[in-house]
């Protein structure tokens, strides 16, 4: 009987050391454990998705996608679905889309090297620019909204007058087309980049401030921080890329963020300098803290590669535009995304191997404790055999055989 109470408790205590094995296994194969908790999820491109903006009252979202049989910007509406829009017009792939500051525009770039302006009251088209002579990648709304830069594959930028929609300049130094650039908030500066050359150029008479290579075979993005001090790049060879963080004051670079195990396609500040978002061709989203650099969250969901990220004017929300046709929103504080984060090594604090190791506390301390009993038992009957055999030895020397 007393056999099997401790066989019993040492089962138990194998239970508890196969969790903590279990745990272990668990702790050195996953640095994450992350559902897709987005708050809504739009679906109606049917093809890859490259570009999302909120407009400026944070109420609706344009996108715009590759379609092979009909290239659409969509217009949505967060709060009622029915109120959404589809703007058509464009013969070819339509790379990005860009709200006025104000709310009353939106702008279209498009691979049929043509520029779109559009009424955002009732949606019509109201002027036609053309662009370059190639195909349009980039667009951007000065801060005041008194310009709008435009960028081709033919490796120049052209500065609009947004008050009569005529060319004011066009800006040339870029050895590479697929150029990416960016307003500094207070508008005095443009930061473009195409060809591993980053210029900064002073707006009022758009001259050079900066000129430097950056020394990498790629650059997808490129954002201001809100207080204009820094530059994010989303930067890195196929296969292995990174996210540089360059001081604006010499152009030179501050940090070097590493977790995408991928293409960095997208940066995006949050409106308070806080957070920096990074959507990624490993399908993932990334959340950094920019006081320390420190990666807060991963987001997953999506299916193929993350093009675009863009935060709502109230920081609430995140939208994010994919290669899946979907365009996904988050809600803000993601803290709610994480189901667990568990680091590589033995984790004390992982829930299996704490579990575990109660059980062996329990079966140790339980089967000690029957062994001591039963080793107490034995030592009361050794002790009554002995005193009982003493008793019949005296009775055998008062009473000999006869």
């Amino acid at each position: 009987m007393v056999l099997i109470r401790v066989s019993k408790y040492f089962l138990l205590v194998l239970i508890g050391l196969i969790l903590i094995i279990v745990g272990g296994v668990i702790a050195f194969n996953s640095e994450s454990i992350i559902i897709d908790r987005s708050m809504q999820t739009l679906t109606r491109h049917s093809d890859n998705v490259n570009s999302v903006a909120w407009s400026p009252d944070g109420l609706k979202l344009a996108s715009a996608s590759v379609e092979s049989s009909s290239s659409t910007i969509e217009i949505w509406d967060t709060s009622d679905s029915s109120k959404s829009q589809t703007l058509t017009g464009h013969s070819d792939n339509v790379w990005s889309v860009v709200w006025s500051p104000d709310g009353s525009k939106l702008v279209s770039v498009s691979e049929d090297s043509t520029i779109k302006i559009w009424d955002t009251d009732d949606w019509s088209e109201l002027i036609t620019l053309t662009g370059g002579t190639n195909w349009e990648t980039t667009v951007a709304w000065s801060p005041d909204g008194s310009k709008l830069a435009t960028g081709s594959n033919d490796k120049t930028i052209k500065i609009w007058d947004t008050n009569n929609w005529s060319e004011l300049r066009t800006l040339t130094g870029h050895p590479y087309g697929g150029i990416f650039f960016a307003w500094s908030r207070d508008g005095s500066k443009l930061a473009t980049y195409g060809g591993r050359w980053i210029i900064i150029w002073n707006t009022s008479d758009w001259s050079e401030l900066q000129k430097q290579g950056l020394g990498v075979n790629w650059l997808n993005y490129v954002s201001w921080s809100p207080d204009g001090s820094k530059l994010a790049y989303g930067a890195g060879e196929w296969g292995s890329s990174t996210i540089e963080i360059w001081d604006a004051s010499d152009n030179s670079k501050s940090q070097t963020l590493t977790g995408h195990s991928d293409n960095v396609w997208t940066v995006a500040w949050s409106r308070d300098g806080s957070k920096l978002a990074t959507g990624s061709n490993d399908k993932t989203i990334k959340i950094w803290d920019t006081s320390d650099w420190s990666e807060l969250m991963t987001l997953t969901g999506h299916s193929d590669g993350v093009n675009s990220v863009a935060w709502s004017p109230d920081g609430l929300k995140l939208a994010s535009a994919s290669d899946d046709h979907t365009i996904k929103i988050w809600q803000y504080p993601f803290n709610n995304l994480k189901i667990q984060s568990i680091h590589q090594g033995f984790d004390i604090n992982n829930t299996t191997t704490q579990i575990g190791m109660v059980m062996i506390i329990i079966g140790l301390i339980s089967s000690s404790r029957v062994v001591l009993k039963k080793r107490s038992f034995d030592r009361k009957n050794e002790q009554i055999s002995i005193t009982n055999h003493t008793d019949i030895r005296s009775i055998d020397k008062l009473y000999p055989d006869n």
